[in-house]
């Protein structure tokens, strides 16, 4: 091959590549830059979730810190719920939750009014949820995973919106765009809802005459019914008393 350029000098192949080799040598520069800024990043937010958790961020989590990034992520999410109660919860049950809370292995370290003042007072840990290095961290991994916490991260907007009357800080905008799945997450869950609650059809009643689902629904339908067995058979008998009796 040489000696048939030398011969026969650059063909017009040759000399478009080498025009184009500075280019190419160039966006290979990029890309690394930006994959080691994306890794510093990614360090950066997985020792401040560990130190906000109590904790310290090892060498090995350092070394490839997707994984550690996401479970410290979802990690956080779970304290901040646990913390803040979901739903209509009696005071004594929230002090329960904070004692429990503290004797976990999983939050011995944590402080957690410290955590929920990081959380609902400061923009650095939502900020966090809606970085790239996190973004990253969920795609690659497990689909089990994934879905555990979109629905965590959509449990705590609604922990947000409860504790600011229905609204939420304006820096969610940016976790909700670099999640968009939670949207289809909202849309399936509101699905099953009207499935769960939407009374049975009556032999020989029309579809369109059916009463439609409300919020004031208490009977759940057939379909509900079958699918909740099931899933209380999974529970413990001490587990079954907070479950639906159906």
């Amino acid at each position: 091959m040489l000696v048939v350029v030398l011969l026969i000098g650059e063909t017009p192949w040759l000399q478009k590549r080498n025009a184009e080799a500075p280019d190419a040598f160039k966006r290979l520069t990029e890309a690394a830059d930006e994959l080691r800024q994306q890794l510093t990043q990614a360090r950066y937010v997985l020792t401040t979730l560990r130190t906000t958790l109590g904790g310290v961020a090892t060498p090995d989590m350092l070394e490839r810190p997707q994984e550690a990034l996401f479970a410290e992520a979802s990690r956080t999410l779970s304290a901040v719920l646990v913390l803040s109660g979901e739903g209509e919860v009696p005071e004594a049950a929230l002090l329960r939750s904070v004692v429990a809370f503290s004797s976990s292995p999983a939050y011995s370290s944590c402080q957690g009014p410290s955590l929920l003042s990081a959380w609902f007072d400061g923009p650095n840990l939502i900020e966090f949820m809606a970085s790239t290095p996190l973004r990253t961290a969920y795609d690659c991994s497990p689909k089990r995973f994934r879905a555990q916490f979109l629905c965590t991260l959509q449990r705590a907007t609604l922990v947000e919106a409860k504790r600011y009357h229905e609204c939420i800080r304006p820096n969610w905008q940016a976790v909700l765009m670099q999640f968009p799945e939670i949207g289809l997450w909202r849309e399936l869950r509101e699905r099953l809802k009207a499935r769960v609650w939407t009374p049975d059809a009556i032999e020989g009643e029309p579809a369109d005459e059916r009463e439609p689902w409300d919020e004031k629904m208490t009977k759940p339908s057939s379909w509900a019914k079958k699918v909740a067995r099931p899933v209380q058979r999974r529970f413990t008998e001490g587990h079954r008393e907070g479950c639906c009796n159906y």
